[in-house]
């Protein structure tokens, strides 16, 4: 990579799974010395090297060779004074707000920014802005962002990280309203960035950004409990789940029933479920081979996005009067589950 970045602030990363580790191996490999930290709890110290606040990560990308960088580490029960202006929040969606308020105190509540690359970004958005306001933030400037970058991360071992993309997919970016007119720039120059360090990035406007939380909710709504419950790749639901054609469709309506009455202003983008029935095509296309987050959480016993997820439009209908039983009947099927183990990343 040739060039001086074209956006040289700090970012910190809150959210050391995959995600999180993603962008900040992208940024380091792209540019050594970029002003970044990844932001990791307590319990993830017996995997940093004794006495280092630095991690090496190895990328290993579809027929490319693989990408070192040396990322650099600070606990949440750590922090410096300096205040944090540019947050990548990359949790999972349930611990997003709670991750969040963990450095309430280092956030600079004037002139905050966080890119949001949670799953659930329409859940984790609401409950986000409803715990800023409730501690004094009162105009945060949120970035959503989506990506379909498929990528897990290997148990790390004693000298290094390990992550493995397993899909080239594209990233895109876009602003809620933004509360300062001089910040509102901001989303092409990082887009930019990102897109310089391999992350494939564009920025969108807002109300494409807006249709497309809801595309990838829709599919996230079919894709994941389904493939956990019948423990298939996104390719074969159609042989294992017998109803899948009608059950899809009746998952995908609900979905688009509660957006339209929650945000009547998107009616001329959001027109018809076709819309969102699209996108959850090209997301099983584009994954065939691959199952779902949820899947594997499922098989580990772990907690899931259930709730954020099918649950959010369960929740979202009942507050406007539509019933959603096949998102309902989803949601109690996964939430029934055990749940053996803790979770911790994304």
């Amino acid at each position: 990579m040739t060039g001086a970045p074209v956006f040289l602030e700090p970012f910190h990363i809150l959210g050391s799974g995959s995600l999180g580790l993603l962008c900040a191996t992208a940024l380091r490999s792209a540019f050594p010395s970029y002003p970044l930290a990844a932001l990791f709890r307590e319990g993830h110290r017996q995997h940093i090297p004794s006495d280092d606040n630095e991690i090496t990560v190895c990328l290993r990308q579809f027929k490319q060779r693989p990408r070192m960088a040396h990322v650099p580490v600070q606990f949440t029960d750590e922090l410096d004074r300096k205040k944090i202006r540019n947050l990548i929040l990359s949790t999972k969606a349930f611990q997003a707000v709670e991750a969040t308020e963990s450095i309430l105190p280092r956030l600079d509540k004037d002139q905050l920014r966080i890119v949001v690359l949670c799953n659930a970004g329409l859940d984790v958005r609401e409950r986000l802005l409803d715990s800023l306001s409730k501690n004094g933030i009162q105009n945060p400037h949120l970035i959503m962002g989506t990506t379909t970058n498929g990528v897990y991360q290997e148990p790390p071992d004693e000298d290094m990280f390990h992550l493995v993309q397993t899909g080239m997919g594209r990233t895109f970016l876009g602003s809620t309203p933004c509360p300062s007119t001089g910040d509102a720039d901001i989303v092409p120059t990082i887009a930019q960035l990102w897109d310089r360090a391999g992350l494939n990035a564009q920025p969108i406007e807002e109300d494409q950004m807006e249709v497309l939380l809801w595309q990838k909710l829709a599919a996230n709504c079919v894709c994941n409990p389904l493939t956990a419950l019948y423990d298939c790749t996104n390719g074969s639901m159609q042989q294992e789940v017998s109803n899948f054609g009608s059950l899809r469709e009746q998952v995908v309506n609900e979905v688009f029933q509660v957006g339209q009455a929650v945000d009547p202003s998107m009616e001329q983008n959001l027109k018809s479920p076709q819309v969102l029935d699209d996108f959850v095509e090209i997301t099983i296309q584009d994954n065939l081979e691959n199952t779902s987050s949820m899947h594997r959480h499922v098989q580990n016993q772990l907690k899931t996005e259930i709730e954020n997820l099918n649950g959010y439009v369960v929740r979202k209908g009942r507050e406007l009067g539509i019933d959603c039983p096949a998102n309902e009947e989803l949601y109690h099927r996964i939430s029934e589950l055990p749940i053996m183990n803790d979770i911790d990343g994304k």
